[in-house]
């Protein structure tokens, strides 16, 4: 158990079916619907709120979150391959762009965007891919987002990057990780917080947090 923090009310645990392209996933989805449980428990994130978790966290995987050194610039425009939502400086080269954030009609929100190396060595962080004692969640996943996730101020909820039955995340691997000077695209798919939330925390691992705007999928 963790010293009380913010995130130190009921946390929601939301998990769907494995990757596949994003009308597959989200038809995946909707079938088969979402396991919640609710949990007593202590969390350690950034901001302030309850934290909504997959079904497999067992509850501190984004402690870390927001944790690292560096800005984090903000843009209001509207979500497109152009468009530069936030960027986060890690301090070291590394960077993390993030390009949209599009809640569909199926009940999701997916982050997108570019992760570009400039730190000078190939860039391998296991922390990215989140709780260091989910041996499962490593060996399906590798070096990867899944340890991203979502903080709803608002409402005091946290939710994770969405994960199937064998733990493989639906976001973006990198399991040799990043090589020097490369700009890789990435994405995470996440519950989406009530349509009333227009803006929300984005927060990766030993990376500093990027609020960010909310759209909407154009049909």
């Amino acid at each position: 158990m963790h010293s009380e923090g913010p995130y130190d009310k009921e946390w929601i645990i939301l998990r769907t079916f494995a990757r596949r392209p994003l009308a597959a996933r989200t038809a995946a989805a909707v079938t088969t619907g979402a396991l919640v449980l609710l949990l007593g428990a202590c969390g350690s994130g950034s901001g302030s709120g309850e934290d909504a978790e997959g079904s497999t966290e067992s509850g501190n995987s984004a402690g870390s979150a927001g944790s690292g050194d560096g800005k984090v610039a903000a843009a209001d425009s509207a979500a497109d391959d152009d468009t530069v939502l936030a960027t986060v400086d890690k301090g070291d080269g590394v960077k993390l762009v993030v390009n949209s954030a599009v809640r569909d009609d199926a009940g999701f929100v997916t982050v997108s965007g570019k992760v570009k190396n400039g730190s000078g060595r190939t860039f391998l962080d296991h922390a990215w891919t989140g709780n260091p004692m989910e041996l499962d969640l490593r060996k399906a996943n590798g070096m990867s987002m899944a340890g991203a996730s979502l903080v709803d101020k608002t409402n005091k909820k946290r939710y994770l990057v969405l994960k199937d039955t064998s733990h493989k995340c639906l976001c973006t691997k990198y399991p040799t990780g990043i090589k020097k000077g490369a700009t890789v695209e990435f994405y995470a798919q996440f519950p989406a917080p009530p349509k009333s939330v227009g803006k929300v925390d984005f927060q990766v691992p030993t990376l500093p947090t990027a609020t960010v705007a909310l759209s909407s999928a154009q049909s």
